[in-house]
């Protein structure tokens, strides 16, 4: 094997549950994580994840949104539009049910299936354009 080839290979290490709870109770102890890192030779995110599952001290950290109050008084503005827009695609699908219903109920009194009918039949403003 070759030195080029013998660099490619990395070694993956898994540590055990054990030797997690361990590294989480010296942080908990007052080792800093970065020193915790250097000693076990661990990534600090590693860390963080195992501080998150086995520490009974650490609390994981909180994210705060900070705007502009222009962006908070918008809020109720486009909260509004958007109820408006819902109830406006409520209407149109009502509408629009209503009038499949419609057309439905009168191709059966009229003994016509009105949707073919006038699917297939061209405009007027089409057949003028077709036959120039």
């Amino acid at each position: 094997m070759s030195k080029k080839q013998a660099k490619s290979v990395k070694l993956r290490r898994t540590f055990t549950e054990a030797v997690k709870k361990a590294i989480v109770k010296d942080v908990d102890a007052g080792l800093s994580k970065s020193e915790a890192s250097r000693k076990y030779n661990v990534s600090k995110t590693s860390i963080y994840n195992w501080l998150n599952i086995y520490s009974t001290k650490f609390e994981k950290s909180k994210m705060v949104r900070v705007q502009t109050i222009k962006e908070t008084e918008s809020y109720p503005e486009m909260h509004a539009k958007i109820d408006e827009l819902y109830s406006l695609i409520g209407r149109i699908q009502t509408e629009n049910l209503y009038l499949h219903k419609l057309v439905d109920h009168a191709s059966q009194e009229l003994n016509i299936d009105i949707k073919k009918s006038f699917a297939s039949k061209l405009s007027a403003f089409s057949n003028s354009k077709n036959s120039k």
